[in-house]
């Protein structure tokens, strides 16, 4: 089986990554497969004898969308006029109102013509939306070009008629309205990225490269394993390495989110992307491209922005037939009105409300954009979530059980069988404040020690842990996280070690702290750059405010749509005669998304 990644290109909502998701998966050799819309990716794993990548490639073209390698440069679509469009709108709109209440001329002939201006600037809504309607895969952009074409070849059949009803104004100005917000949900989509983005900029384009005693500048990414580099005061190291000649400080808050500078010297170790501060540094260059700790994180945090939460399910299965149910009710909902007896007009405004005020982006955007922004955040602060998954479960985590070495010690502490000589004591100093912190947020916490039952107890007091697990062989630690969840407890596992590698996999959530061993790392579901114990407490709180915000999102998606559908089929009418116009079922749309986007958006003013 392989995992791959790739762009997928032509998607506007959540019905557009629903289908997507849901070929991908029917194909045979398929194992699973994910889409994210805010990301625009799709994560599939393969039996590569069964599905080939150009058939993959051909199947999603078919009904569509387009797949890209990653690695292929995004060609980026030309934004429609928009300002053009809202002017053409608003000229439409004040004809069509002025001649309704200050009887001059209607101008039949301009107000078509206006709105076939906005239409073509607004072209690729039709575009899409029939494009994607005729494949039998209708998304958002399929109800914006029903609804809009409805109200335009109406309109004109009673142009040519001689008639006086026309609503031209309602098409021009619902596309208009409908261009602004995807332009804002775009413009906040972007800024949920921007962690990524600022990893991705943290990398120089450029290095000084030592050939033969000369100083030579190359591209960064052509150097190699055992190249010599010069690394000025101020500049940022290329790739990771180790100084040769030279002492310096170091930033590498981009990677630890540790704000105090590190100092370096011959021997040290050096992280690609961390700025160097004081003096000039030579360089030997000990892991290039994807190996870089840079590269790494990047992956992380791209990984975890791609997997889904759980709490997605519901919303996924959802968006899958948002938007044929959506065209069902609107032609039910004008077939009814028409029966009842109701004039062509306002059996047209129903039609046309019910599904321009639809919003399936909003159930698409409610749970990826704050998990992008959630992960984003925590990398910012060396707080590495490797999924959506992870930072769900960590937010219902009741109990954390902490390895002794290595995590809340940072040395060995010495026994004599008189008890326990504390002469050498190497508690880390932030361990005793990581216990607090998580006991304030109601969590029970545990210490887990193969020391004897005496040593282990007077070590926890001191930290100011109650609870003891003594004792306990290598081997035998995910037994003991095992015991717990037997229990009913959510278990987090906090360790660094080879042998903390079973434990951290058998938890509900495990955590390694950036000094352990590549196993452990591999092994836990969140990573903290920083080997601080305290980083625990703001991981949770971090999950915490993350799930909240999803949640808010999800509420505000599915209350949106379970209300503003029944007022636009007409349900207020009969008795309290209140009908939408298109115009507002239009604004409403565009809000809906942005309000969903922006309030991912406030997780940023959280403290963690």
């Amino acid at each position: 089986m392989k995992t791959e990644n790739f762009r997928v290109s032509g998607m506007s909502c959540a019905a557009c990554s629903a289908n997507v998701e849901r070929l991908c998966r029917s194909l045979e050799g398929v194992a699973e497969a994910n889409v994210n819309l805010t990301t625009e990716r799709l994560t599939i794993t393969y039996d590569e004898t069964l599905l080939s990548k150009d058939f993959l490639f051909s199947k999603v073209k078919s009904i569509g969308y387009g797949l890209h390698d990653l690695a292929e440069a995004k060609i980026e679509e030309k934004e429609p006029n928009i300002v053009l469009a809202l002017i053409l709108a608003a000229i439409e709109f004040c004809i069509s109102m002025g001649s309704m209440y200050f009887k001059f001329s209607s101008m039949p002939v301009l107000q078509m013509l206006l709105a076939i201006a906005v239409m073509l600037i607004g072209k690729k809504y039709f575009i899409s939306g029939y494009k994607a309607l005729f494949h039998g895969v209708a998304n958002m952009d399929s109800l914006v070009a029903i609804s809009c074409s409805v109200s335009f070849i109406y309109s004109t059949i009673n142009l040519i008629a001689g008639k006086h009803e026309y609503y031209f104004e309602s098409c021009a100005v619902v596309l208009a309205l409908i261009m602004l917000g995807k332009h804002m949900e775009a413009s906040s989509k972007k800024k949920t990225l921007g962690a990524i983005n600022a990893l991705l900029d943290l990398a120089p384009a450029k290095a000084i490269r030592l050939e033969n005693g000369a100083k030579v500048e190359v591209a960064a990414e052509d150097l190699e394993v055992g190249d010599l580099v010069f690394v000025k005061k101020g500049m940022a190291f290329p790739m990771d390495g180790i100084i040769i000649d030279g002492s310096s400080s170091v930033d590498e808050s981009m990677l630890t989110g540790e704000s105090r500078a590190v100092e370096k010297s011959e021997g040290d170790n050096v992280v690609g992307g961390s700025i160097n501060l004081k003096s000039d540094l030579f360089v030997k260059i000990t892991k290039v491209g994807s190996d870089t700790v840079l590269s790494q994180i990047i992956k992380l945090v791209e990984d975890a922005q791609t997997k889904k939460a759980p709490i997605a399910s519901l919303a996924d299965k959802i968006a899958a037939v948002f938007v044929p149910t959506v065209i069902g009710i609107a032609l039910i909902s004008a077939i009814v009105w028409a029966i009842i007896g109701q004039p062509v007009s306002f059996v047209l405004k129903i039609f046309t409300c019910v599904l321009v005020i639809a919003c399936p982006c909003a159930l698409g955007l409610a749970t990826p954009t704050a998990i992008i922004v959630g992960t984003g955040m925590g990398a910012g602060c060396g707080i590495l979530i490797k999924s959506g998954e992870a930072l769900q479960r960590a937010a219902e985590i009741d109990t954390v059980v902490f390895d002794k070495t290595g995590t809340l010690t940072c040395g060995i502490i010495k026994e004599n069988e008189a008890g326990v000589d504390t002469s050498e004591d190497k508690i880390r100093p932030e361990a005793k404040e990581a216990v607090s912190t998580l006991e304030a947020l109601g969590l029970e916490v545990i210490m887990l020690s193969g020391d004897k039952k005496e040593f282990a107890e007077s070590i926890a007091k001191e930290i100011g842990i109650k609870t003891t697990i003594s004792g306990v062989l290598p081997d035998g630690k995910n037994a003991e996280i095992e015991k717990l969840q037997n229990l009913g407890r959510s278990v987090m596992m906090v360790g660094d070690g080879i042998n903390d590698a079973p434990a951290l996999t058998a938890a509900n959530v495990g955590i390694a702290i950036g000094s352990g061993t590549d196993v452990a790392i591999e092994s836990a579901d969140i990573v903290l750059m920083k080997s601080d114990p305290r980083d625990v407490a703001k991981a949770i709180r971090l999950s915490k405010y993350t799930m909240r915000h999803i949640k808010q999102n999800l509420f505000w998606a599915f209350f949106y749509n379970c209300i503003g559908i029944p007022i636009a089929f007409g349900a207020l009418y009969p008795s309290f005669g209140i009908l939408l116009s298109p115009m507002i079922g239009g604004l409403a749309m565009a809000c809906s998304s942005v309000f969903v986007v922006s309030n991912a958006l406030r997780l940023k003013t959280r403290k963690l």
